[in-house]
């Protein structure tokens, strides 16, 4: 076992002490780690310190936590077997979506470079990835300066296609950057997603301009376990 100091980041040393047991083959794919209550005598550290190390192996691929049952060491064919779907790929969605109309706030106009204040056209909804299951956070925000000429003002979001056909039509060659972030839920997108407790999530957000103009901004948030991250450069 692994000793564990005072000197350092104590969260750090247990991820990195079970880690160890893992990739050394202490705890083999399939196999049970040890109950919460068993880890934290064997550590001695804090429930907190023990559950951010979790965390941490889950967002490596190296365990999964399912409910009720405990922590359990990922199969090595499954480690990054999820990846992110391409956007061509529609999500079937769970529910009906709500569009409404909101002035960016500081955090979104920073976030997709638009004037803070600016009229958006807003869709938010829920989805499932039809090869697996996993639910995703959609939210769509097109500035009304974008939609402006385009025949959108009225029927903002079409299928997707059409919404990028429409902008180019008006605006003229589009040119796209996407945003990755990871972080905690809260916990209405706790609920929103089925999650398991303590588990991160995934952010991207794909903002698409046109001469240098934010015309359309994508956002898709989901749980951040296993999610590789896959891009073609051309």
């Amino acid at each position: 076992m692994a000793r564990i100091v005072r000197n350092d980041a104590l969260y750090k040393q247990v991820t990195e002490a079970i880690r160890d047991d893992i990739t050394q083959g202490v705890y083999g794919p399939g196999e049970a780690l040890p109950s919460e209550a068993r880890m934290l005598d064997q550590y001695g550290v804090s429930r907190t310190t023990l559950r951010q190390a979790l965390v941490i192996l889950r967002t490596e691929g190296l365990i999964e936590i399912q409910h009720g049952r405990g922590s359990f060491v990922r199969s090595r064919n499954t480690t990054a077997a999820i990846k992110t779907r391409p956007r061509a790929v529609l999500l079937d969605p769970l529910g009906s979506a709500h569009i409404f109309r909101q002035d960016a706030d500081a955090a979104t106009a920073a976030l997709i470079d638009v004037p803070e204040g600016s009229a958006l056209y807003v869709c938010e909804a829920t989805g499932v990835e039809p090869a697996n299951g996993r639910r995703v956070l959609t939210r769509t925000l097109l500035p009304f300066a974008a939609a402006e000429g385009t025949g959108l003002e009225t029927d903002p979001f079409p299928e997707r296609p059409a919404l990028l056909s429409a902008l180019s039509a008006r605006h003229g060659k589009l040119a796209a950057k996407e945003l990755v972030a990871a972080r905690m839920p809260t916990p209405d997108e706790s609920k929103a997603l089925a999650l398991p407790d303590i588990t991160p999530i995934l952010e991207t957000t794909l903002v698409t301009s046109a001469k240098g103009r934010t015309v359309l901004a994508e956002t898709e948030t989901t749980s951040a376990e296993a999610i590789r991250l896959a891009y073609a450069i051309k």
